[in-house]
């Protein structure tokens, strides 16, 4: 609840446009609107947030993928290919894994 506010309550007609957002809100709410851009301001407020490389939010996802594609039996080259690395890169994430 924001400043006797109840966001999940609040009519559209008293948000702001996503225009009207200052800086980086301007942009999560072009992404997630801007009622849930507020939530989360009211959710952190008062709180540096920092979003981590995506890259490392799927990494293991992705190796454990790559080595369950490997163990049935699918070749690095097409691994490769289908994940857009090169075969070297898949290569090390097999031996990292196990083998």
């Amino acid at each position: 609840m924001t400043n006797g506010f109840d966001l999940k309550k609040l009519p559209d007609e008293f948000l702001p446009d996503a225009s009207d957002l200052p800086g980086d809100l301007r942009q999560v709410a072009g992404v997630v609107g801007v009622k849930k851009t507020l939530r989360l301001v009211d959710l952190f407020r008062g709180t540096q947030v920092y979003f981590r490389n995506l890259d490392v939010l799927l990494r293991k996802h992705r190796d454990e993928s790559i080595r369950a594609a490997y163990d049935n039996g699918e070749k690095v080259d097409a691994i490769a290919r289908r994940c857009a690395l090169c075969s070297g890169s898949i290569k090390k994430i097999l031996k990292k894994s196990g083998g």
